[in-house]
């Protein structure tokens, strides 16, 4: 009765803060002039709160760099269900510098995409990286575009679904190697060093909570709860940061976890499908058109990242202190890359 009671008091407080939580991006008008001020966090993709930035190509900045950003904010409309928010005619200028985990972490992530694309030059290294860390920004036009049309844009969008895969792999490798409670520990460890290599981005530190928060669940002998732990963990963070609401990584990673928790067997190869199964409405309604092709692609074309990504994790892992060795790994994953 009492969780019930506790359960009810969540929701209400919470439904009433993302009730009166207006997203960032709703509060400004079709061509006013606006200025933001962040962290650079990522070199080729500067975004805030869901604003794209149509940024100069002559300005330099340095992942860890304050900039301030001055712009005109346009609001395209591309499908019924597609709107692009974005700033025009911007204006950058570097006020200052963070030294923070965060832009630790972010240097860490480009690092790994420099070696990735160096070891496997063009799309297929861009391709590898966006798996790993996520982010097209270095992928050709052309191989974005083929990506998102045929509802394969998640691939490159780190989230709940690589978390999962991370975790899925290493306690199903050390199962046989370790107690359940040692493996389990360790799986929490490979999250969060997962998290880091991703470079701390939202979607993954998010998604790494949701999954960290399970597991700790089954620690204390809660494995049963682990539904009513997701919900609780998730109605927490929404009620920390209303905003997640709106962000398609928590709604992937939610998915993904719920994919897991009801549908997921014991082997990772149980536990991916799981996750791709719960997450496809979203990855069509965000990612696809709705095409006859999205649901047989990602059918199709996904189980190579459960094999990919922890590959190349060790490889990225190894390249930061060996770089050669490093690159020799990562070559094993180049056929499976191919096939996508």
């Amino acid at each position: 009765m009492v969780r019930w009671v506790f359960l009810a008091i969540l929701v209400g407080v919470t439904a009433l803060r993302v009730n009166f939580y207006t997203p960032e991006i709703e509060k400004y008008t079709q061509g006013q002039k606006i200025k933001i001020t962040t962290t650079v966090l990522d070199k080729n993709n500067l975004a805030v709160t869901g604003i794209k930035i149509n940024s100069p190509k002559n300005v330099n900045y340095v992942i860890g760099d304050v900039v301030q950003i001055i712009g005109t904010y346009d609001i395209q409309v591309i499908e019924e269900d597609w709107t692009i928010y974005s700033l025009d005619e911007v204006e950058i200028m570097v006020v200052g510098s963070e030294k923070s985990f965060r832009v630790l972490m972010a240097g860490t992530r480009a690092k790994v995409i420099s070696l990735l694309v160096n070891w496997l030059p063009g799309d297929t290294g861009a391709l590898a990286a966006g798996i790993l860390v996520g982010g097209d920004s270095v992928m050709s036009g052309e191989s974005v575009n083929s990506f998102r049309r045929v509802g394969l844009s998640h691939i490159v969008a780190a989230s709940g679904y690589n978390v999962t895969v991370v975790s899925g792999w290493t306690m199903a490798v050390l199962s046989g190697l370790f107690n359940r409670f040692v493996v389990i520990y360790i799986g929490i460890l490979s999250i969060i060093l997962y998290m880091f290599l991703a470079g701390g981005s939202a979607a993954v530190v998010r998604a790494g909570l949701l999954v960290i928060a399970v597991n700790l669940g089954k620690i204390v002998g809660r494995e049963s709860d682990s539904g009513w732990l997701l919900l609780v963990t998730s109605l927490v963070m929404l009620l920390f940061s209303p905003a997640w609401a709106w962000d398609i990584g928590f709604q992937l990673s939610v998915a993904a976890m719920v994919g897991l928790i009801y549908f997921g067997g014991k082997s990772v190869w149980s536990q991916t499908l799981a996750c791709q199964i719960t997450t496809l409405p979203l990855i069509l309604h965000y990612f696809g058109n709705l095409s006859v092709i999205a649901p047989i692609a990602n059918l199709l074309l996904l189980w190579p990242v459960g094999i990919i990504m922890p590959v190349l994790a060790i490889a990225s892992t190894f390249g930061m202190v060996f770089p050669i060795w490093g690159g020799y790994m990562a070559i094993i994953s180049w056929p499976f890359l191919k096939i996508i």
